[in-house]
C-alpha cells in the first residue's frame, strides 16, 4: 500500500474531510474481556464517541496473551462479550442512536512459534486473514522477523500493532525489510499527537508505509477514542486526499470481514 501526498484547497479537517469515513483498526471496546472497557455502558460510550468523530468502521481487538490463557477460553470470553455488546447496540439503535460497524479480531501478543500455532486463523479479523500482532518491546531478532514472514508465507496478513511504540528499539532499515516481506503496519493515533513521535509518524504516512490507524482506546478517561485528532494532524501536514487514500485502503481490507453489529 503506497499513498502519495496530494494537494487540497487548504481547508481545515472539519471542512475538507468531514465526508471521509474513518476506520479504527485497533480498539479495546469489548466489555469486561481485557484491560479495556469495564462495562457494556462504557463500551457504548466509546462507540458513540467514535461515531461522533467520524469513525464508521471499528475493529474490536482484545488482548490475547498466550501465557495467560488458552485460545479456547479466550475465544469463548470474546464471543460472549461480543454478543452482549451487539445486543446492547441493537437496542440503542432502535432508540435512534448511531454507532460504527463493529468487527471482531484480537491483538495477539507475539510468542515463539506463533507461525506454527493452529489457533491463528481464529484470531484474525473475522472473515479476513488480517492478524494484528503485538511485538515485544525490545530490539527484534532475526527469529522475530522470520516468524512474521512465516505467517505471511502461510497465508496470513500480519499487521504489526502500534509500530510507533517500537521504533526506538529497532535497527535502521527494519521497516523496509518488513514491508518487502509483506508485513503491514498500524500506527496509533497518539503517535501523531506527541511531540517526540509526530514527525516520524507523518513521514511514515507520506512514504506510504502505513496501512492502518487505530485509536487503541481502552476507556473514556486516560485512553479514550481519539482517531479524529490524529487524522486532523495528517490532513494539515499531507492533505485531505492523503487521509482519504489511507481510509479507503483500510476500508477495502475489511470488505470481506464479518460485522458483529
Amino acid at each position: 500500500m503506497f499513498f502519495t501526498k496530494k494537494q487540497t484547497d487548504g481547508k481545515s479537517f472539519r471542512n475538507a474531510c468531514t465526508q471521509t469515513d474513518l476506520v479504527d483498526m485497533h480498539s479495546h471496546i469489548l466489555p469486561c474481556v481485557d484491560d479495556g472497557s469495564e462495562s457494556v455502558e462504557r463500551s457504548l460510550e466509546m462507540l458513540e464517541c467514535s461515531y461522533e468523530q467520524g469513525v464508521r468502521n471499528i475493529v474490536a481487538t482484545p488482548h490475547f496473551y498466550p501465557d495467560a490463557t488458552n485460545p479456547s477460553d479466550f475465544l469463548n470470553r470474546r464471543g460472549k462479550a461480543a454478543e452482549t455488546l451487539a445486543s446492547a447496540v441493537f437496542e440503542q439503535k432502535d432508540m435512534g442512536k448511531n454507532f460504527p460497524t463493529v468487527y471482531l479480531g484480537a491483538e495477539v501478543a507475539y510468542f515463539d512459534g506463533i507461525s506454527r500455532s493452529s489457533s491463528m486463523s481464529e484470531l484474525c479479523v473475522l472473515g479476513t486473514n488480517l492478524l494484528l500482532v503485538e511485538m515485544p518491546f525490545e530490539r527484534w531478532s532475526d527469529s522475530h522477523i522470520r516468524e512474521l514472514f512465516s505467517l505471511k508465507a502461510k497465508g496470513f496478513r500480519p499487521v504489526v500493532a502500534h509500530y510507533d511504540r517500537y521504533c526506538a528499539y529497532q535497527e535502521k532499515g527494519l521497516l523496509d525489510r518488513l514491508l518487502e516481506g509483506g508485513v503491514e503496519i498500524q500506527l496509533n493515533a497518539e503517535a501523531f499527537l506527541r511531540f517526540g513521535t509526530k514527525r516520524q509518524a507523518i513521514s511514515m504516512v507520506s512514504m506510504g508505509t502505513v496501512g492502518f490507524l487505530g485509536s487503541d482506546c481502552h476507556n473514556m478517561t486516560t485512553r479514550m477514542p481519539n482517531l479524529a485528532s490524529a487524522v486532523a494532524v495528517i490532513d494539515k501536514a499531507l492533505g485531505c486526499a492523503c487521509v482519504e487514500d489511507l481510509m479507503e485502503y483500510s476500508a477495502s481490507e475489511l470488505e470481506s470481514a464479518d460485522a458483529i453489529v
